[in-house]
């Protein structure tokens, strides 16, 4: 049965056909994500462009992404994260290249599956790439898993290798991501539940740095998350969506530094 992450890989080789990974200008380079994190007083907070969603419509209304990108930096966030998925989510190479200038480690938030996203990645100033660990596992993609990180190591680009339950948690302690991402949203559902975070946390050992991605809400969602060992939360469409991201950002930052984060084992 296809389901909605199906279509999300489906459109993302229809877009790498396109020749839409193409950008010139590799002298930026973005500082580490792990070692941010870990500097980080507390827990990391790593913020979002997100222009849409398929489950949230139009998310950026009439700003612009190089103002959110600012109003990120300026309050003091960890990282940041830039969709360049185009149809789905209105992302774009020039945000994220813009992001890298700012100093910051910056995420590509895309769908890979083919090693010319790694190059653009690279060619935009990116620290990280994000890898969902379910396309690799249903063939979509044009290396297996191993390959595409050790090709995006070999890009000196740290991993973010994304699961969604405990098997696939198990199966990502297997490789050699940097980084494992829990997100709280199933991308086969789009519904989102921040247990998923506690339940895979609870009963898997944790070897690396883990963020918990989607659903954060509240300071008492952060809360939560540290309490479940999470080193790091991805935020995205609660920023996006709010008419007072500032003020939410700000009490947010403010509760992510008094957190403290469990030590990995």
């Amino acid at each position: 049965m296809t389901d909605y992450l199906d279509k999300l890989a489906k459109t993302a080789l229809e877009t790498i056909d396109s020749g839409y990974y193409k950008f010139k200008n590799a002298s930026i380079s973005a500082p580490s994500f792990v070692k941010a994190v870990e500097s980080q007083e507390g827990l990391g907070l790593i913020t979002e462009v997100k222009p849409s969603s398929p489950s949230g419509g139009n998310l950026i209304g009439d700003k612009s992404a190089t103002d959110i990108i600012d109003l990120y930096i300026d309050a003091g966030v960890t990282g940041l994260s830039v969709l360049t998925e185009p149809i789905h989510f209105g992302g774009s190479l020039k945000n994220l290249n813009y992001a890298a200038q700012q100093g910051l480690p910056v995420l590509f938030k895309d769908f890979v599956l083919d090693p010319v996203q790694l190059n653009v990645s690279k060619s935009t100033g990116a620290s990280a790439v994000l890898l969902i660990l379910a396309l690799f596992e249903r063939g979509y993609a044009k290396l297996n898993l191993d390959e595409m990180i050790q090709a995006a190591t070999d890009h000196n680009l740290e991993v973010l290798l994304e699961v969604y339950d405990s098997q696939e948690y198990e199966r990502a302690l297997q490789s050699k991501a940097h980084m494992i991402g829990i997100n709280n949203r199933d991308l086969k559902t789009l519904e989102v539940d921040l247990a998923t975070t506690q339940t895979i946390l609870a009963e898997c050992k944790k070897d690396r740095m883990v963020w918990s991605l989607s659903g954060v809400y509240s300071e008492k969602d952060l809360k939560f998350l540290s309490q479940c060992g999470a080193d790091a939360c991805l935020i995205g469409t609660s920023l996006m969506k709010s008419e007072n991201p500032q003020s939410l950002l700000k009490d947010l930052l403010a509760s992510a530094k008094s957190l403290k984060r469990k030590i990995t084992s």
